[in-house]
């Protein structure tokens, strides 16, 4: 793996037009890679658990089939699963729990908090490091989210649930708040929460800014048009940054998401940033404008961008994105272009 790209991840179908249903029925998992900033620091001795959030109906014993409305609002469903269960316990093995958290839902956003009020504690998000812990009342991962969080587990078992959380269409109260509990740790050695984490703030410094572009988004259209395989809507060049601009013009929330990219999070509706971070998707509420810095780096090829509401990219919502390095390109075009990209020294 290169350099930096310790973090959480997941995996999950990407065959246009199979995304939603392939993935309701469960076909995701989330993939942790450590690197040496995580073991050599206060992190290498958290109890470190990975787990994969989702939500399922069912329909006699099967999951619930798509029924019309939900490629419109995508598919929900009143059941909430925590690494496939309902509900679990997990016996803490040291006095510090790092919980990877992934949203693999199609379109449920979890509205994450402690049911004993006590503010959450984030190290990391959409797999990257934050400059130090910060400390929240709630949390909302979007689909294709991730959040790292720390959890001291002590004296008494520590609940999460989940809220519920408006997106701007009917969405289903699920049967039971809690995601998981947290059993404390037995005779564990009290663990100190680290101070500083990463550098956020650096992602992208130096990197000359070639330009930048206005996205919209709006019901199955990226910038008033549906996808097309084999056709390029952003082209960019290795080596240099862009700014973009990304406008939910429709009436419902819709995360963006944009593959081999990561960007830094500048403003929100004119608003900076409340803190450093470096994110793959961002969550955007009807109208709102959010202003990203794009780095182009170690990476050139072709891939997409898009809404991360499964059904809404199945039915349009997304985009063909190229990175040149200068040279001749030989890759792929079309269905398979979300494959098609070569990471720094790579040949033409």
């Amino acid at each position: 793996m290169p350099a930096g790209e310790a973090g959480t991840y997941w995996y999950h179908p990407h065959a246009h037009g199979c995304i939603a249903r392939q993935m309701w029925m469960g076909l995701a998992g989330g993939i942790v890679i450590r690197g040496p900033a995580e073991q050599e620091s206060e992190l290498a001795l958290c109890d470190d658990r990975l787990v994969v959030l989702r939500d399922l109906g069912i329909a006699g014993d099967a999951p619930a089939p798509h029924m019309p409305h939900d490629w419109h609002t995508g598919k929900e469903g009143p059941l909430l699963l925590a690494n496939g269960r309902i509900a679990p316990d997990l016996q803490a093995r040291a006095d510090l729990v790092r919980l990877r958290l992934v949203n693999a839902a199609n379109a449920r956003t979890f509205r994450i908090a402690r049911a004993d009020g006590r503010p959450l504690v984030v190290i990391a998000l959409d797999g990257r490091l934050l400059a130090e812990p910060v400390e929240m009342d709630g949390l909302e991962l979007a689909p294709g989210q991730r959040a790292d969080l720390l959890v001291a587990a002590r004296e008494e078992p520590v609940e999460l649930v989940a809220k519920h959380a408006r997106r701007g269409v009917p969405s289903p109260r699920p049967r039971r708040s809690r995601l998981l509990r947290i059993l404390p740790a037995r005779d564990a050695k009290r663990l100190p929460l680290p101070r500083r984490l990463g550098d956020p703030a650096a992602w992208g410094a130096g990197v000359p800014v070639a330009g930048g572009r206005r996205i919209t988004m709006a019901m199955f259209l990226l910038d008033g048009r549906p996808y097309r395989p084999g056709r390029i809507d952003v082209r960019a060049r290795l080596g240099t940054a862009e700014i973009w601009r990304v406008v939910n013009v429709g009436t419902m929330h819709h995360p963006f998401h944009l593959h081999t990219w990561p960007f830094r999070p500048l403003s929100r509706n004119g608003r900076p940033w409340p803190f450093p971070c470096v994110l793959d998707t961002v969550d955007l509420a009807p109208g709102d404008e959010v202003e990203l810095l794009v780095p182009f780096t170690h990476n050139h090829g072709t891939t997409v961008y898009h809404c991360h509401i499964a059904e809404h990219g199945d039915r349009g919502m997304m985009g063909t994105i190229r990175v040149d390095d200068g040279l001749p390109w030989q890759g792929p075009v079309g269905t398979d272009a979300i494959c098609g990209f070569r990471g720094r020294g790579a040949g033409p």
